[in-house]
């Protein structure tokens, strides 16, 4: 076989040289001409074989020779004719029909199709081990499996056009027969667990293979299923007769209305009639309104079957000639219920379906279509409504949604064609809607699709024109009516409720929440500060109203602020936030309205007059002063004490004049150190500041210290270059970066000085987020003047949280790298520590510990360093008063 083939194979090369062919993918002599075939690539995959490809690809294992003929490249090898082409991996080039020898052939024709799904639904290949998703449109050839999850469906279309819908939880293997003989072949699939429902045309077949039974079925509808146990039913619903065959032998007619089951090792059991059906309670709507994108929720009823087990409800996708279309949602419920309840539904017109499932699990004939159409509104400034979208990617149909929440003054726009009222009097409202409709207010009867429903009213009615928008005040059921009078199911809303406290106004002195401290003044223009909790973010564009006055509310930090003139009220006097001048109150704040002082009076003309002065003149009026101190910040009592080798944490927003000392404990046992500072800072501008240091050096074991800068001082000049927004009552800003440059002057005693100048310049970086957490670093360089000194790159990281409106704490990383030119060594420096402080008018208190868990950093500043600190603030600086 392998010189017959190493023959051909170079025969056919020479042919391909002498007619000129360029490619792999030229055709030899006897087929048509190159450029009327149409190639592709194929990589091998494990498993394949020459005649499962040209079954797949054109309908018949006998076909494989095109493969060597449009791959001649390829080494013939031991394995015979095709069989080297079959590693995984190669790429094959073939084309789209089968030319050659035989007969032309199309390929590759599908099997079946997925022409619906529900939720989650898997498929793979007969060699792959991986599923992947099955989404609308993949085509599925022989021997692939689809699989369907908890509450999910999908719909299967053979070739022959009949349909197989596959429940939740089922596996089906696709079977076809050969190209050539499909229009005579009876469609196949292997069910090995679930449940399918077949739909099947005129002279159409399937053939259903599971564990203990082979049913055939023909023209109209069944319902096969396994369970557990593998025991196999097929409920035969309409149509014409259904075969069933168990696999330990015997075999059953079931006529249409009967059922038969078959257990393993067992025959199949006489054919037995089905369950009734269910029948739909009067009353039903036959339209339903939700809100987009979520969906809308579905109801209805039947009138209970003796001898049920359980109930199964199914909706489907009307189409324009009003026909059943794909499964949308499906559920079932036990006999003690008799109602449904589905959820997510997107806008259009559906079909329900009810059957009853018995105790012997056999599945009744489905009652008749229930009609109805579901219409999507939607909150102003929300999503539009889309129609006949995402039912494949639906959440679970069965989990009811939690009822939309929305701002009290949100307008909900419902579908054309209908006019919504909320809850209360909602009868009362209906009722006259209905009366201004011309009729009275009723629910749509249910429909079936023999005739006219009242979707089919519905929709003609919503030809009407836009609904009326309808402002969400508060809590309850929006209810629709139309221009007819036909009332369509309500839906639940929810408002939300936000806690919102009085934190600061201008000029008052109260805690926060306390509205007799935090006073308003009659006639005043105060700027007034609120906090607002709420499980979801408030929209753009609140206002503050109230007290005879208007007032837009900003977002400035974690607060919202507004400045506000009341002018009126009493002893309820209280502030409303809301989403405009006329919507409905979002919260309401009860606030105390004093009657200005005279001199107070007097004092805030003058002062307008004077800002109003200055705008005139074009200088910009003069801020409202801060507190001067802010929140004691947690990292400090290192970056008091100072080492010449690490860059700990510093406030990134100094302000006035300072006097503090730090004392703090370096090393551990004999060889270390105890360290005192005494430093000052002055501020000599609105945002710069200098300040001195001198620290001293204390032997604590029989060494003497290293040289650390004993007696060495400390200078730094520094600046505030940037600042954002406010945190707090307005005592220190949101964002703030400072620059500072610090030198050490060899001072101190021989023994325990550096010796010479060293230089650190650094940036220190603080950002507030929200009222309680400052995140914060200082980065910078430690540069010693000598020509050998040591050259380090160094950072600190942490973050504060204010425990208390006069405490807080924090952890903190020291990171510093470079090289000791002196010695020529690496220096890496690592420390981890934490902090608390506490702040006291001027008097801030503070403790602070390191932790060196590298060897450089213990050697050079000590295994464990602690520092405490005690800092005078002196008063505002320049500009701050």
């Amino acid at each position: 076989m392998r010189g017959r083939a190493g023959a051909r194979a170079a025969a056919l090369a020479l042919a391909l040289v002498l007619g000129g062919a360029g490619s792999v993918g030229a055709q030899p002599q006897d087929a048509r001409p190159a450029e009327e075939v149409e190639t592709f690539e194929y990589t091998v995959r494990r498993g394949d074989t020459c005649g499962s490809l040209a079954q797949r690809f054109y309908g018949s294992w006998r076909l494989y020779d095109v493969i060597e003929r449009f791959n001649p490249a390829e080494d013939v090898g031991e394995a015979g004719e095709c069989g080297p082409y079959l590693s995984p991996g190669v790429v094959l080039t073939l084309p789209r029909e089968y030319v050659g020898g035989g007969r032309a052939a199309r390929a590759p024709t599908p099997d079946a199709e997925v022409t619906a799904t529900v939720r989650r639904v898997q498929a793979r290949e007969p060699a792959e081990t991986s599923w992947r998703r099955a989404n609308r449109g993949l085509d599925l050839f022989r021997g692939w499996r689809v699989n369907t999850l908890e509450a999910s469906a999908a719909e299967l279309t053979f070739r022959d056009e009949s349909i197989v819908t596959m429940r939740e939880n089922t596996l089906v293997i696709i079977y076809g027969g050969e190209a050539r003989r499909a229009r005579r072949e009876t469609r196949r699939a292997t069910l090995e667990r679930g449940a399918l429902r077949s739909r099947l045309a005129e002279l159409r077949g399937l053939r259903v293979e599971t564990p203990s039974a082979e049913a055939e079925l023909a023209e109209g509808e069944a319902v096969v299923s396994v369970d557990g146990a593998g025991t196999s039913r097929v409920s035969n619903l309409e149509g014409r007769e259904a075969r069933v065959r168990g696999r330990a032998g015997g075999r059953v007619r079931v006529r249409p209305g009967f059922g038969s089951k078959v257990m393993p090792g067992s025959r199949p059991t006489p054919p037995r009639p089905l369950p009734p059906a269910p029948r739909w309670a009067e009353g039903a709507p036959g339209r339903f309104v939700g809100v987009s994108p979520e969906g809308a929720t579905v109801r209805g009823g039947w009138a209970p079957v003796e001898g049920a087990r359980a109930y199964r409800v199914e909706i489907f996708r009307r189409t324009e000639a009003g026909a059943r279309g794909s499964i949308v949602a499906a559920t079932e419920v036990p006999a003690e219920v008799t109602r449904f309840e589905l959820h997510w539904l997107p806008a259009g017109t559906y079909l329900a379906r009810a059957s009853t499932i018995d105790g012997d699990f056999f599945e009744s004939r489905p009652s008749r279509a229930l009609a109805f159409r579901v219409e999507l509104g939607r909150f102003e400034g929300g999503a539009a409504p889309g129609e006949g979208e995402g039912e494949d990617v639906l959440p679970d149909p069965t989990v009811a949604p939690e009822p939309p929440t929305v701002w009290a003054g949100t307008r909900f726009l419902p579908p054309e064609g209908l006019r919504c009222v909320l809850g209360g009097a909602e009868e009362q409202e209906v009722g006259e809607a209905a009366d201004a409709a011309g009729g009275e207010a009723e629910t749509a009867e249910p429909a079936v699709a023999e005739t006219e429903s009242g979707a089919e009213r519905a929709a003609g009615a919503a030809e009407g024109g836009a609904g009326t928008p309808l402002v969400i005040a508060r809590a309850g059921e929006v209810r629709c009516v139309d221009a007819e009078g036909f009332a369509a199911a309500p839906f639940g809303v929810r408002v939300e409720e936000p806690r919102v406290r009085l934190a600061a106004v201008e000029g008052a002195h109260g805690a926060e929440g306390d509205a007799e401290g935090l006073a308003l003044v009659r006639g005043r223009a105060q700027r007034v500060e609120l906090e607002l909790d709420a499980t979801r973010a408030p929209p753009e564009g609140l206002v503050l109203r109230g007290l005879g006055a208007t007032a837009p509310l900003a977002r400035e930090g974690g607060r919202w602020v507004a400045t506000i003139t009341p002018v009126e009220g009493g002893e309820d006097a209280a502030l409303e936030v809301a989403l405009d001048e006329d919507a409905p109150a979002i919260a309401r704040v009860p606030v105390t309205l004093r009657e200005p002082e005279p001199a107070g009076d007097e004092e805030a003309d003058e002062a307008d007059e004077a800002d109003e002065a200055r705008e005139r003149a074009g200088e910009r009026p003069a801020e409202p002063s801060r507190p001067p101190f802010g929140v004691a910040p947690a990292l400090e009592a290192l970056g008091l004490l100072d080492s010449p080798e690490l860059l700990p944490l510093r406030d990134a927003d100094p302000r006035g004049h300072a006097i503090w000392l730090a004392a703090g404990s370096l090393g551990r046992g004999d060889r270390g150190h105890a360290r005192i500072t005494l430093g000052a800072e002055v501020s000599i501008a609105e945002r710069v500041r200098v300040g001195l240091r001198v620290p001293t050096d204390h032997r604590v074991g029989d060494e003497a210290p290293a040289r650390r800068g004993d007696r060495d001082l400390g200078s730094s000049i520094g600046a505030s270059l940037w600042r954002r927004g406010e945190l707090g009552a307005g005592s220190e800003p949101a964002l703030a970066l400072y620059g500072e440059l610090a030198a050490w002057w060899p001072t101190g005693v021989e023994g325990g000085s550096l010796g010479h100048v060293w230089l650190v310049p650094s940036l220190a970086f603080r950002a507030g987020l929200g009222e309680r957490l400052r995140l914060r670093t200082r980065q910078g360089a430690v540069l010693d003047a000598k020509a050998d000194g040591a050259m380090l790159w160094a950072s600190a990281y942490g973050a504060d949280v204010v425990l208390h409106r006069h405490v807080s704490a924090g952890l903190e990383v020291d990171l510093a790298l470079g090289r000791d030119r002196a010695r020529d060594t690496l220096v890496t420096h690592l420390g981890l520590g934490g902090g608390v402080a506490a702040r006291f008018g001027p008097l801030t208190f503070g403790a602070q510990l390191r932790y060196a868990p590298t060897g450089d950093t213990e050697r050079r500043v000590g295994a464990l360093t602690a520092a405490g600190y005690v800092r005078f603030d002196l008063g505002a600086g320049p500009g701050r008063e």
